[in-house]
Parts: structure tokens; sequence; C-alpha cells
């Protein structure tokens, strides 16, 4: 579970599975760098990014980053099944959502930006992967969840209902949170607690 301030990083790393994190309100939720570096020569290859949740809170913020230092092309491994979002604005019209780079272009900015659908075809990959299940007028509609407990713990949503920005499910009243588990979800209509039950899938 990666929350706020922390990072998926990875530069010249092979043979490594990322997958089932939720990550959320990062500068750049995930960063894949290959540099070529001498004291650090491995390739990044073989690496398998899965089921994943990156949500970019921020206009400025980004999903994810690619670098290829070294050579053309982002090859460095597979990515599927992820949610890929930026529900504050899942254009190319700023920065991101997704900004990747190669070869000699690493070496200026901007980067190339790529929504969703533009990065599955210049990349080849995450043909599975999802974004987010709305878009949202302001950051105030997101909310974020974690339990790094190894017990559940009771989230109070009371009347205010919030719909999971991955898997669509709804929660509002008391929820309980499966240990280390978390959620990011979008504000929705008020409801009658009396008469909520709650379902879905959780990280």
């Amino acid at each position: 579970m990666i929350k706020q301030a922390f990072i998926t990083k990875a530069i010249n790393n092979y043979n490594i599975t990322i997958d089932s994190n939720l990550c959320y309100y990062n500068r750049i939720g995930m960063n894949m760098t290959r540099d070529g570096i001498p004291s650090n020569p491995s390739s990044m290859v073989n690496m398998v990014v899965t089921d994943n949740t990156f949500v970019a809170r921020l206009d400025s913020d980004e999903v994810t980053e690619f670098q290829n230092r070294v050579d053309a092309g982002i090859d460095f491994g597979t990515y599927s099944g992820n949610t890929l979002t930026r529900p504050i604005n899942e254009t190319t019209s700023t920065l991101g959502p997704i900004v990747a780079c190669e070869n000699g272009s690493c070496a200026s900015f901007p980067w190339t930006s790529y929504t969703l659908a533009t990065w599955k075809t210049f990349s080849g990959e995450d043909a599975t992967s999802t974004v987010g299940v709305a878009t949202v007028p302001s950051v105030d509609s997101l909310r974020f969840e974690v339990n790094t407990t190894s017990s559940p713990v009771t989230v109070a949503f009371g009347t205010q209902s919030y719909i999971d920005i991955r898997t669509g499910a709804t929660y509002s009243c008391d929820y309980s949170l499966p240990a280390f588990s978390g959620l990011v979800a979008i504000k929705s209509a008020t409801v009658s607690c009396s008469s909520v039950r709650h379902k879905g899938r959780i990280f």
C-alpha cells in the first residue's frame, strides 16, 4: 500500500513484479527509468506491472512516468489490468497524465504526454488497463482511506455516499475497511444509512 508522499520508483531494475498496489496523491505515481549509467549498468527489462491503482490527485501530478535514456521505445516489460487515472483531468492539455521520453528526447522538456488511450497505442501495453470510473469537478470530491493495521477499521462515511474510483462500488454510512487495504472514492449522492448495504472489491 503506497500513499501520499511515497512513489513507486524503479531505475535499471529487472525481473520485478509490481502488483496490487494503491498509490494516491504523489507528484509522480510510478517512475521507471533506464539510464545507462556505467556504475549501474543493469537494463530495465522484464518488469511486470499488473492490477495496480495509480491515482493522481492534482492537475499537475503525473499518473506514471517512463524514461528511456539509452535507446528508443519503452520496452521495460509488460503492464496490464491497472487503473491509471487523474480524475481532475484525464487529458493531455497540461502535463500528463502519462509522461514518457526516449533516447535523446529525455534531454529536453516538456516530455511527451499521453492519455491512457494514446499510451496504449504508443507502448503496446496496458491493453486491459482502464481510467477511473468518473471524473471530478474538484479535488474536494476525492476521498482516500487506508488501513495499515492487521484488523478491520470502521470508516464513517455517514449519509454521503462515495463511488470506488476503480470498481464503481458504492460506500456510505459505517464501512468496515479490511486489514492492510485502502480505497480512493468519488463523492456521490446523499443516502439513508438505514437502507444501505456495502459491496465491492477493496485493495
